[in-house]
């Protein structure tokens, strides 16, 4: 199977689940042998999330293909560059932000509004600390998620990865310690004491 144009968007599926090698010969890069491996676990291949700013011919085609289009512009650039004032931001509902039951209620709005089963978070901004941004991230995962799971229960998604089933994966690999081997903490208290 050569593939003698540039790799499209469309070509990874069969890069994915083609079990021979094969070469290709793009515009600007060939290569004679083309193997990929590891492939993706999920058969036949994993979901495409196509990501784009707003354009109605990709969502078209997206749709067509069985793609999920991961919409990034919330707001158009002039606009965003215009409100410089976080409560500007906040009023217009550019960002959700709040307490957990805020946030619950504002993402409930917008994913049943929007139809949007998969929501993409931004749980820090701006100049956050990293304390503070691991502090959102938690309080987010114990107090809003777990209320957003069952919003779209009764739909059928075919557009997030699966996970290996436990009996494929491979055994951990004890850590060095349980092996006998040596951690950082045992080297630099051999060093220090030398």
């Amino acid at each position: 199977m050569p593939l003698d144009r540039g790799l499209l968007i469309g070509d990874f599926s069969i890069l994915w689940t083609e079990r021979d090698t094969f070469a290709f010969n793009g515009r600007y890069n060939q290569q004679r042998y083309v193997n990929i491996w590891p492939r993706p676990v999920q058969k036949p291949h994993p979901p495409v999330w196509l990501p784009g700013g707003g354009s109605t011919e990709t969502w078209q085609w997206c749709a067509k293909m069985d793609y999920v289009y991961a919409y990034l512009s919330y707001c158009g650039y002039k606009d965003g560059r215009a409100t410089t004032r976080m409560e500007a931001i906040v009023e217009r509902g550019y960002v959700i932000i709040g307490a957990p039951d805020e946030v619950v209620e504002q993402l409930t709005t917008v994913a049943t509004d929007l139809n949007v089963g998969h929501l993409m978070t931004l749980l820090q901004f701006g100049s956050m600390g990293k304390e503070l941004a691991k502090d959102n991230t938690k309080l987010f995962s114990e107090k809003v998620m777990p209320r957003l799971r069952g919003l779209f229960s009764a739909w059928e998604d075919k557009w997030w990865p699966a996970p290996m089933a436990q009996s494929e994966r491979a055994d951990a690999v004890p850590r060095a310690r349980d092996r006998g081997g040596i951690t950082k903490a045992s080297f630099a208290a051999a060093h220090a004491a030398g």
